[in-house]
């Protein structure tokens, strides 16, 4: 288990492209990891700041909220922070920021 406050952008690398289960109820939702973009560090950064981007098809909207989520290489991860954003096309899409 990974909290996601102690997380840095080359957790992720990795993971661009796999699917997520989002702990929800009734039953977990499955995500897509479609993106990370990384931030530009400044002198009081101590990490590279980052954001997520998932998809889910539009059918399935999760409410912004924090949730936890296992990646089907099985990491998993607690407390994170998604939200939602406009898109456009078959899928919704859902922002995750690390500052």
């Amino acid at each position: 288990m990974v909290v996601f406050g102690s997380l840095t952008v080359e957790t992720f690398r990795s993971e661009v492209g796999n699917m997520f289960w989002v702990d929800t109820v009734p039953k977990p939702v499955r995500i897509k990891l479609i993106r990370l973009k990384e931030g530009v560090p400044t002198l009081r950064d101590f990490r590279i700041p980052f954001s997520l981007i998932f998809a889910s098809p539009r059918d399935t909207l999760l409410l912004e909220g924090t949730y936890d989520f296992k990646s089907e290489s099985g990491r998993e991860f607690r407390q994170v922070f998604m939200a939602p954003i406009q898109s456009s096309g078959p899928m919704q899409e859902y922002q995750v920021l690390h500052n």
